[in-house]
């Protein structure tokens, strides 16, 4: 008899191991078909858009201990607003968008739906983040011009061509808190540029196409996010349903 329950427990024990190593290496297949902001990320911001033409959203956060471990929510609902007229597909993502479905533009005052790394912070007051940028008028500027070399990006003023568009971002004090989402540089396509996440001028007033939440919830971001590699995937409901598996 005690043999008997001995073989049932080494059984038992085995094909719990067995189905560990499945789900493990199942999640991991599943991980390395999600988008490449995702695979290395331990944290997540969700940023779900009620209406994909207008700016209502809530932001929800999420951690994992590892790239195949499971999410799990921490935090209350945020409310949030994103582009003035909503979203749009946007760089990176613009094949995922059916018949009809609009893709990012320059100018459109639409945020990004895709999934993307989050970046540094900044703001007019320094910090000890990695990486933060306390912006300094005349110097700072996110450059909006499709044909500048520095196209989407956050540079020293006296790097930038002549007649180009530009943000100064020390000017704006929407930008007092915020932080950059690594949002690739499409010039081709004119896909839009210099997304963050930042302060909101009031509630449920939209953007320019960043993501903008109160002053107090966009400092807990800063330092949430600064902590572990951090994603933000910015979405409708009917958009997260093609990341299928990807998403919590």
């Amino acid at each position: 008899m005690r043999q008997r329950i001995h073989r049932i427990l080494v059984t038992t024990c085995f094909a719990l191991i067995a189905m560990q190593v499945f789900n493990m290496e199942h999640n991991s297949a599943i991980a390395s078909e999600c988008p490449a902001a995702l695979r290395a990320a331990e944290r997540l911001v969700i940023v779900t858009v009620a209406n994909e033409d207008g700016p209502a959203a809530i932001v929800e956060r999420f951690e994992r201990a590892t790239p195949v471990q499971p999410w799990r929510a921490v935090g209350a609902l945020l409310p949030a607003v994103v582009g003035k007229k909503g979203v749009a597909w946007g760089a990176g993502y613009r094949e995922l968008a059916d018949a009809g479905e609009p893709l990012k533009q320059e100018g459109d005052l639409k945020s990004p739906m895709g999934i993307y790394a989050l970046g540094a912070t900044f703001g007019f007051e320094a910090a000890s983040y990695p990486g933060h940028m306390k912006l300094e008028m005349g110097r700072h500027i996110c450059v909006e011009e499709p044909r500048s070399q520095s196209y989407g990006r956050i540079v020293d003023s006296s790097a930038v061509e002549k007649g180009i568009k530009f943000d100064e971002m020390a000017a704006e004090k929407l930008y007092r808190k915020g932080v950059i989402v690594d949002y690739p540089a499409d010039a081709a396509n004119k896909a839009g540029s210099c997304i963050f996440i930042h302060v909101w001028r009031e509630p449920g007033k939209g953007t320019a196409g960043c993501v903008a939440l109160n002053e107090g919830d966009v400092g807990d971001l800063q330092g949430w996010a600064s902590e572990k590699p951090t994603a933000i995937a910015i979405l409708t409901p009917a958009a997260k349903s093609r990341f299928e598996g990807c998403l919590p």
